[in-house]
């Protein structure tokens, strides 16, 4: 399933299942479902092509897409530009202590002019860069993150759009993972039956004994791991 949510109502607005087609295609149907104007779109790597920010675009919403090697000339570009600053450049910065970690963000944004017509990518705008450094104990660890944007935001702003995207992290996958327990239901199903669907395996004729042992654990796991609510009756009199 695909969803798109928003952070700040904590609301899921649309969801696709992502059947034939697979995440990207029913991820590029769900801005059709709900209205763009005047919203910011934000997604991972995966999302960062042509179709889906011309889904976004045509219906007046905005995007903060993540850049990754599998887009590697904008990210090419995007490292260009990043190493023309100008000392005076505007920067935002973060500064955070957690779980016994101290953590550093950077943020910084830049033109992409003229870079949308040479990558056939509608409406980019802006690159945005974010440098981080965590400090757990004695261990220190970098990283650099770049966007597309299909607009110019003010670092702060920028960085606050980033932040709010692992919102989804917290509110909407932990809800389901940790609440309804879909990922323990999906991973132990895809670890008893490989790659088949549900309603497949139940349709299997079992051809050895072995198969009918198997396909029985099986069960007994998915339902003690993820057990129906008990039907309540009601007493009636005799």
């Amino acid at each position: 399933m695909v969803s798109a949510y928003a952070t700040r109502l904590r609301l899921t607005l649309a969801t696709v299942a992502a059947d034939h087609g697979g995440e990207l295609a029913a991820a590029i149907e769900v801005p059709g479902l709900i209205a763009l104007k005047g919203k910011i779109v934000t997604a991972d790597a995966l999302h960062c092509n042509r179709r889906t920010v011309a889904a976004i675009t045509e219906g007046g919403g905005d995007y903060c897409l993540a850049l990754k090697a599998k887009q590697d000339a904008a990210l090419s570009d995007a490292r260009s530009c990043f190493g023309k600053l100008s000392p005076d450049h505007p920067v935002a910065r973060q500064e955070g202590a957690a779980h016994g970690r101290k953590e550093t963000r950077t943020g910084t944004v830049i033109s992409a002019e003229g870079l949308a017509e040479h990558h056939d990518f509608p409406g980019l705008r802006a690159f945005g860069r974010i440098e981080s450094r965590r400090e757990t104990g004695a261990i220190v660890q970098t990283e650099t993150r770049y966007f597309a944007l299909s607009w110019t935001p003010a670092p702060e702003v920028f960085m606050a759009i980033v932040r709010a995207h692992w919102e989804i992290e917290n509110a909407l996958h932990w809800q389901r993972d940790v609440s309804f327990r879909e990922a323990v239901r999906t991973r132990v199903v895809h670890t008893l039956y490989g790659t088949w669907p549900r309603d497949q395996i139940a349709q299997r004729r079992p051809r050895d004994e072995q198969w009918q042992t198997t396909l029985k654990n099986a069960n007994v796991r998915v339902r003690h791991i993820a057990p129906l609510p008990p039907a309540k009756c009601a007493s009636t009199p005799d």
